[in-house]
């Protein structure tokens, strides 16, 4: 008789909301963009309910903002945005606000829409040579779905209130 499973030692995913990835301030000179040698300072704004998800698998809502397609047009990497006014015609996110996301395959543009990505989280910044800046947060998705809320049409989504 087998007491567990394998799947019974796979660690759960954890919902984390935008909030808690925002919800520290950077000093000003590393607000918006980092240079390389400014990785301690950005080290040391970031509190510990923060650090803590490194490496842990996760769920997060958020807004697709497209970064690279591939040759089919799809994405194969995107910011994950708490809103959609964090990209060039709205307002500049902080740089802890908003995720990297990288897929292996590519994902169809889901433009406007309220998702949920899963994926194993970084939140160790440090420079990212292939992007070329330094990030705080970049997430390896491995799935993404739309959010629906009930009593809207179907294809209808919300928005992430404060």
């Amino acid at each position: 008789m087998t007491l567990f499973s394998l799947a019974d030692l796979k660690e759960p995913v954890k919902e984390v909301p935008f909030k808690t990835l925002t919800s520290f301030e950077l000093p000003a000179e590393v607000a918006f963009y980092a240079e390389e040698n400014q990785i301690p300072i950005v080290k040391k704004a970031i509190p510990k309910n923060v650090k803590i998800l490194d490496g842990k698998k996760v769920k997060i809502k958020g807004f697709m903002v497209p970064v690279v397609y591939d040759k089919d047009y799809k994405i194969t990497s995107f910011l994950l945005a708490p809103d959609q006014t964090s990209c060039c015609f709205g307002k500049i996110p902080n740089l802890n606000g908003f995720i990297y996301s990288t897929s292996t395959k590519g994902i169809k543009y889901l433009k406007d829409t309220l998702i949920e990505v899963t994926g194993t989280l970084a939140t160790e910044p440090k420079m990212y040579k292939k992007e070329k800046c330094v990030l705080i947060y970049k997430l390896t998705v491995e799935s993404v779905k739309m959010i629906q809320y009930k009593g809207a049409a179907k294809g209808a989504t919300q928005g992430l209130a404060p």
